[in-house]
């Protein structure tokens, strides 16, 4: 199959990156026909979907409404199994993309928790639209809406009324307003023609050509991307049949992945291959193709899945809370320890003690929280973005350590689909996802520069990153530390000269990071842990109990159980194939190095596996450990496919050609799978 972009002279444009081939590309493009039909297409096919008479129904308190209300409280049920949320004196609900048509608004709703009749005012995009006094039990109150009352084809329905005050358990008091389960619009038969929604039909009209070109470039033929091109908008076009409230939100973020897409695509063409030259590391054109598609391929489930409007972020509430701490200028209050603050342990853990918790994040992390495309998506985009450049660190790490570039690919198809990597963004835990990128970097970087530790500028660096991995999180400080401390005893014992030589430079970063951390932020939290957490926690141990609401497993049980979770996360298989394919580095001429990076790797994992079995540690000594699983792994497969050459087994549809499909097939499925449940399942009861 041909590449797109290929110049006259058949060069790539991401070899180096040529822009004149990518203006012949585009031109190629708006020459054809095809764009224009898809946009025409998408044009009729989202009018086609709005001419369904489906109602357009948001169940309030049912599982899946939290894109579409404020100023409600949390999801309650009632006696007979009916949910419902309180609203306050003032809620609102967003039914956005219902297209402008006559219709009818129904409100299914009770009185307060005091059973109170007290009228509810119901305004429609800012106009009056009625009221209504709800009664005991729930009720439907319907009202005639007009078509000139939508506002772009888009509802926001405002319950105004007065609330009963309730004192919480903290003595603070909240405003309850009415019960409400349902809000309705029902199209009124006979309307005529209905109008699309405007941001879904402009999003849709972009979607389509946006993903012919982004195809077109990667190489697919110009039919093949426009019969793509037709089933996604034939899929969107049925998909807003269905879940109409859910598309609209969706389409404008599809269309700005695929626009990102594309335009990381040329950045990566026009900035990685050079990086990788300046790195001692070269890749050819077909390679750098194949890993542009699994990075690709992992934007596309990894964003895809961030943007989708329900997936829930579990902690982005209590992280936004801190930002907006420090906005508000309360940074100290989150730096200095207060049991009461972030450095308190969780209240489940059942002690009264401090860990430090750096807050730094939340001062780095501004520019990224602040970015346009608003706080709740902002950051999540952000931190997917880090996540996914580990495909490529991946790929560059295993050719650094001595391993082939299709043992890069691999590795970086491990990276990029390996399942628990979803989980990360599933949680929100940024300052784990993003000082373990920065720990992950600091370990590639001092890999490729190894032999230059010594140099001012290596250093600096160097001892920069360092340091700001150990003030983003307090974990990764210890991962990182004590793989740095296992790297440099490694090498004192079994490096060779010319590794012995760089030993002074790599204790000085450490020394050095670790130094002005301590004094940064650390040094406060001496007193406290000498007074309350060590105590604490001897007490909880001298007691039998594990330390953070655990169950203290006899240890074979606790092994077993942890099995079952690496089997979840799908790390499970990679790390059966590392072992195989750390010896095969091993015995590759970076040896020494190698053994020693990966060899303090996997000892701090296996170190804070045992850790576990006592202290909640949330497994993050997995997501630690999970780049040197990717690069053993697709160490490991190449080997096994170089022996099968070799013993004379070669050839396209033998064994293990099936073998390694049927592991790579496993890692995506489960990838896929994973992230499906965390959108459509996880927290929406």
């Amino acid at each position: 199959m041909a590449l797109a972009g290929m110049g006259e002279r058949g060069r790539l444009p991401g070899l180096p990156w040529d822009w004149r081939a990518e203006l012949t590309t585009v031109a190629r493009g708006l020459r054809s026909v095809y764009p224009y039909l898809l946009a025409l297409a998408a044009a009729l096919a989202l009018t086609l979907a709005y001419q369904s008479p489906r109602p357009t129904v948001l169940t309030v308190g049912g599982g899946y409404d939290a894109p579409y209300v404020r100023s409600f409280h949390e999801r309650e049920v009632g006696p007979t199994g009916e949910r419902f949320r309180y609203a306050t004196s003032a809620s609102r609900t967003l039914l956005p993309g219902v297209g402008g048509r006559p219709s009818t608004l129904s409100v299914t709703a009770a009185t307060r928790p005091d059973g109170a009749p007290q009228p509810v005012r119901v305004v429609v995009n800012g106009l009056p639209l009625g009221e209504f006094t709800p009664t005991a039990g729930l009720a439907t109150y319907r009202f005639a809406l007009p078509a000139a009352n939508y506002s772009y084809d888009d509802l926001t329905v405002d319950l105004i009324g007065a609330a009963q005050r309730v004192r919480g358990p903290d003595g603070a008091t909240e405003a309850y307003g009415p019960r409400v389960a349902e809000v309705r619009v029902d199209p009124v038969a006979g309307g005529g023609f209905i109008k699309p929604a405007a941001r879904p039909f402009v999003a849709w009209v972009a979607i389509a050509p946006l993903l012919y070109f982004l195809l077109l470039r990667l190489g697919v033929p110009p039919l093949a991307a426009a019969v793509a091109g037709a089933g996604v908008v034939a899929a969107g076009a049925a998909a807003t049949v269905v879940q109409r409230l859910d598309l609209a939100l969706f389409a404008p973020r599809l269309a700005f992945l695929l626009a990102l897409a594309y335009l990381l695509l040329i950045g990566t063409d026009l900035l990685v291959p050079r990086l990788f030259a300046r790195g001692g590391v070269a890749i050819d054109a077909r390679a750098w193709r194949i890993l542009q598609l699994l990075f690709l391929l992992a934007l596309g489930l990894k964003l895809g899945g961030i943007l989708h409007p329900q997936l829930v972020v579990i902690d982005q509430r209590w992280h936004a809370k801190n930002f907006e701490e420090v906005l508000q200028g309360r940074f100290l209050a989150l730096y200095r320890p207060d049991p009461r603050g972030i450095s308190g342990v969780p209240e489940h853990w059942g002690v009264q003690a401090q860990i430090p918790y750096p807050p730094f994040l939340y001062v780095f992390g501004l520019p990224f929280y602040l970015w346009p495309l608003g706080k709740e998506l902002s950051i999540n985009l952000w931190s997917g973005l880090l996540d996914l450049s580990r495909v490529f660190l991946v790929f560059y790490l295993v050719r650094r350590l001595g391993g082939s570039a299709r043992a890069g690919l691999i590795a970086a198809f491990v990276m990029g689909l390996t399942a628990a990597t979803f989980l990360l963004h599933s949680w929100g835990n940024y300052p784990t996802t993003i000082s373990l990128w920065c720990a992950f970097l600091f370990l590639t970087l001092l890999v490729a520069n190894f032999q230059r530790l010594r140099r001012p500028p290596v250093f600096a660096g160097l001892l920069a990153l360092l340091t700001l991995t150990l003030l983003l999180y307090t974990v990764t400080a210890a991962f990182i530390g004590l793989t740095t401390i296992l790297i440099l005893a490694g090498l004192a014992w079994r490096g060779g000269p010319d590794e012995r030589r760089q030993l002074p430079a790599l204790a000085g970063i450490l020394a050095g990071a670790s130094t002005i951390a301590f004094l940064a932020y650390y040094v406060q939290y001496v007193g406290p842990t000498i007074a309350q957490t060590l105590p604490a926690f001897r007490g909880e141990i001298a007691q039998g109990a594990a330390i953070g609401g655990i169950e203290r497993d006899p240890f074979p049980l606790y092994a077993w159980r942890y099995l079952g979770r690496l089997a979840r996360y799908g790390v499970l298989l990679s790390l059966l194939l590392a072992p195989l394919g750390a010896w095969a580095l091993l015995r590759g001429p970076r040896g020494r190095l190698a053994g020693t990076v990966l060899g303090a790797w996997f000892a701090v994992f296996a170190l804070f596996f045992l850790v576990g079995a006592r202290l909640d540690m949330v497994d993050k000594e997995v997501w630690f450990i999970l780049p040197a699983v990717a690069v053993c792994a697709g160490v490991a497969c190449d080997a096994t496919l170089d022996r099968a050459r070799r013993w004379g087994l070669g050839g396209r549809w033998r064994l293990h050609h099936a073998l390694l499909a049927a592991y790579l097939g496993s890692l995506a499925w489960g990838g896929i799978a994973l992230w499906i449940f965390r959108i459509t399942v996880v927290r929406h009861e």
